[in-house]
């Protein structure tokens, strides 16, 4: 992957899956990729959000850097290194997923 076309998410919700990552940022451009590790007792939750092209991972860091995302305010940055994984790949057909804002049962 190149460098400049990846997005570093931190500061996630446990609960916010990949699907919610992509419902958030796919208004930014093709979303290539999108790496959602298990977060553990020693690992925060987080993520890398690959693009097609640098300035829609530039569009995504200036626009969701400091949201509140179910609850907690995420720090997006441009990643520093290049992430390529076969975690995720959105299919082009689309489909729902709730958003990851919506709530949730208890």
């Amino acid at each position: 992957a190149e460098l400049g076309r990846s997005v570093f998410v931190r500061g996630l919700a446990d609960r916010v899956r990949r699907s919610d990552i992509f419902f958030l940022f796919k208004r930014y451009g093709r979303i290539l990729d999108i790496h959602r590790p298990r977060a553990g007792r020693r690992v925060k939750p987080f993520a890398f959000v690959e693009y097609e092209r640098c300035e829609e991972a530039r569009s995504a860091v200036h626009d969701m850097d400091g949201k509140r995302v179910d609850g907690k305010i995420i720090a997006v940055e441009l990643a520093l290194t290049a992430r390529r994984s076969e975690s995720f790949r959105p299919s082009t057909a689309g489909g729902g997923g709730g958003g990851a804002g919506a709530g949730g049962g208890g």
